[in-house]
């Protein structure tokens, strides 16, 4: 396997993707380009540049080698003191910050631009347009010192904050197994396993880990685990399923009754809107009978408001009449007194006026009866147009209980 921090594999710069021609790839996805530690171990500010081919690391005893090879496996989500208490420095994750800083960071470059390259969340449009012309994936982890021998971590993927989960997502995209002693092997663990002493448990340890057998001994403990419970609860269900089934014919048998329940209802509330809908109609022939008896009222009205209007016309004729032949009478009274002094001032005409008295006497009569006749037309006419108002209110009144009853 290739192992690409220590010593990163050789591979022809010539290679293409897919085999097309094309942009030459650099490096395979997942090598590494570049590490940077912060405050980390021993490393205040340390910043290496690797090929993308073999790389040596060389120094002496303490100067921070290993201590470059925690921070790869702290930057992956890796935890660099899994295999033993010594390797990297301190178990606990304060050992990894320096002494007498409160926070540390490592920040690895990846080549992140062959086939099958990892899709991170977009950064700023500048950040994202580098990345994408170098095709890098930058992975940065932070550690801070709190209160009681705690310490605090957080991941970022170019720039973007990331959980520890997304960040070793990324390193199994790459098959980058940084807790995989024989793909990252660091000096102590290469002692313990060489200065063996237990009768080979630490050497059958390491061999598990190598092919990555505890996990799959872990999820195969799990697995057998949710076997049990699944048979159990299998147990329970077949023990439930008797009664159950009984209480599912019972309610199917229910169900059924409802069903016919339902439709016999169904046809009830249908009759009842049809028998709604009947006397609505019902109603509605009565209310249209009764429109049409309340308009033959209407015209009884309008026709003895009519003749009302006609007798009423006639009464102020017979007034009038009336007082005109009073106005003659008048007159006639006048030309009376005026004849009764023409007789007395001229008593050769005597006989002429006593003849004129006399027709005078008899047009007076004449003029007499026919005021009374018209008097008593008056009073004919009177009575007659009191008779037809009672005959009108009384039909009105008729016409108002009939259009209160039609409604």
């Amino acid at each position: 396997p290739n192992n690409r921090f220590a010593v990163a594999a050789s591979m022809p710069a010539a290679r293409t993707s897919a085999g097309r021609p094309g942009r030459p790839i650099q490096a395979e996805n997942g090598v590494l380009r570049s590490i940077t530690l912060t405050n980390f171990k021993a490393h205040s500010h340390f910043h290496l540049d690797f090929n993308p081919h073999v790389n040596f690391i060389v120094g002496s005893n303490g100067t921070g080698k290993s201590a470059i090879l925690a921070g790869v496996i702290q930057a992956l989500g890796g935890n660099p003191n899994k295999h033993s208490g010594t390797a990297g420095g301190a178990r606990a994750a304060q050992g990894l910050i320096q002494d007498g800083k409160d926070y540390a960071s490592v920040v690895l470059v990846l080549y992140n631009g062959s086939d099958d390259p990892w899709e991170t969340q977009r950064a700023s449009t500048q950040t994202q347009a580098r990345l994408e012309e170098e095709r890098n994936v930058t992975v940065t982890s932070e550690l801070t010192r709190l209160a009681g021998n705690k310490t605090s971590s957080r991941y970022k993927i170019n720039g973007v904050a990331a959980t520890r989960k997304q960040v070793a997502a990324l390193a199994e995209h790459f098959n980058l197994q940084v807790e995989n002693p024989c793909a990252v092997l660091t000096q102590a663990v290469h002692a313990n396993f060489l200065r063996e002493t237990s009768g080979g448990k630490r050497r059958y340890d390491f061999f598990l880990a190598a092919c990555n057998a505890d996990i799959v001994r872990e999820r195969l403990l799990a697995a057998r685990d949710e076997y049990k419970g699944i048979a159990t609860s299998l147990e329970k269900h077949e023990e439930r399923g008797a009664p159950l089934a009984d209480r599912v014919a019972s309610t199917s048998k229910l169900v059924a009754e409802a069903s016919r329940r339902d439709a016999l209802e169904r046809d009830v509330s249908a009759a009842e809107a049809e028998l709604a809908w009947a006397e609505v109609r019902k109603v509605e022939r009565a209310a249209g009978a009764g429109e049409a008896e309340v308009s033959r009222l209407k015209d009884k009205v309008g026709e003895a408001t009519r003749r009302e209007e006609s007798a009423v016309e006639e009464l102020g004729r017979l007034r009038a009449l009336t007082e005109e032949r009073t106005r003659e009478r008048e007159v006639r009274l006048q030309q009376l007194h005026a004849a009764q002094a023409a007789a007395k001032a001229a008593a050769q005409e005597h006989r002429k006026a006593q003849r004129a008295a006399g027709e005078a006497q008899d047009a007076l009569g004449e003029t007499r009866g026919e005021l009374a006749a018209a008097r008593r037309r008056r009073d004919e006419v009177s009575a007659q147009h009191e008779r037809k108002r009672g005959n009108l209110d009384s039909a009105k009144a008729a016409a108002a209980a009939r259009l209160d009853a039609a409604r």
